[in-house]
């Protein structure tokens, strides 16, 4: 089981579509102990790998410190914005004892990826090449919206030049400020565009960088493919304890500061959101493989509702 802890709020940059809503005006750093206390009952229950982020989690000047005691107990990577590292970070995050490191660039222009994320294009850049140089594991975030979906392929290749260890690619979710820029979001049908571009690619070219895909969809041409995993191999957390089907999916299920695990991740609420399906989702052949994903659903209104970024859901209604 993976588990997402967001360790702050706060954020150096002001990127137009953060899930989290995170910016400098969050200046107050949360508390540490609640978030060692995460760590101490994430060891307990056995989570088999963590991802630390935020907000920007390299404004915690303690973060070494909390780095330390997850990566005793279980594989720790963080997600970063990127502008913050430097020799001297570098120096503290490879102490820490961290898996790896991914970092936001959304396109290989920069003005598509400043306009979206505070014009961060050049040190985001820069850090992905650094980390590398460093020997890190290294994975490049892209958030595909209709500004840069067809650059896709050539971020690609982009990753695979840096001799990154992977690149992520996600959809735009409509949460946080996310839901501002709905218009952003591709359609189903340039969403398939996308995948089946992305597949063929692999099978053609066979890149080396590994490709992943945040898209529950994505089972339809990789049967290896886990679906939306949103309690079923995954939660996140947020700084106060409080427990979160998914980053990307705002509903409280519980504290696990104040509530036995078992209890919320066995909660009448978590069993809907891993089984429960209305319209096209519903009927689909990919149902159990694939489920949908729920914070796209989420923005619809339902969050038991079709995913709208795939063309399944509307052909099966």
């Amino acid at each position: 089981m993976n588990c997402v802890m967001m360790i702050t709020k706060s954020c150096n940059i002001n990127c137009k579509y953060c899930y989290m809503d995170a910016d400098g005006k969050n200046s107050e750093i949360e508390p540490i102990n609640p978030i060692l206390d995460m760590i101490e009952y994430l060891e307990s229950i056995k989570i088999d790998k963590l991802t630390i982020g935020g907000g920007e989690p390299l404004l915690r000047g303690d973060l070494v410190e909390i780095l330390k005691k997850a990566t005793k107990s279980m594989p720790t990577s963080i997600l970063t914005n990127g502008t913050l590292i430097n020799q001297k970070i570098m120096e503290k995050l490879r102490q820490s004892g961290i898996q790896g490191i991914s970092i936001s660039l959304d396109s290989p222009h920069p003005e598509i990826h400043n306009h979206y994320r505070d014009g961060s294009f050049d040190l985001a850049n820069e850090a992905l090449k650094f980390c590398t140089k460093e020997g890190m594991d290294v994975d490049m975030s892209v958030c595909l919206t209709k500004k840069n979906f067809r650059d896709a392929l050539n971020l690609i290749e982009m990753a695979e030049n840096m001799g990154l260890t992977s690149i992520t690619f996600e959809g735009l979710n409509p949460v946080g400020r996310g839901k501002n820029l709905l218009p952003l979001r591709l359609t189903a049908h340039e969403t398939d565009f996308v995948l089946n571009n992305i597949n063929d690619y692999l099978k053609d070219e066979k890149p080396d960088v590994d490709v992943i895909l945040f898209y529950p969809q994505w089972v339809r041409w990789d049967s290896s493919a886990s679906g939306c995993e949103a309690c079923k191999d995954l939660f996140s957390l947020l700084p106060n304890g409080d427990m979160l089907a998914c980053s990307n999916l705002p509903v409280i299920l519980g504290n696990i500061l104040e509530e036995d695990f078992k209890d919320i991740w066995n909660s009448k609420l978590a069993n809907y959101i891993r089984n429960k399906r209305f319209g096209g989702c519903n009927t689909c052949e990919f149902k159990e493989k694939c489920g949908g994903c729920r914070s796209r659903a989420y923005g619809t209104g339902n969050i038991f509702g079709s995913d709208p970024s795939c063309t399944l859901a509307y052909k099966n209604r």
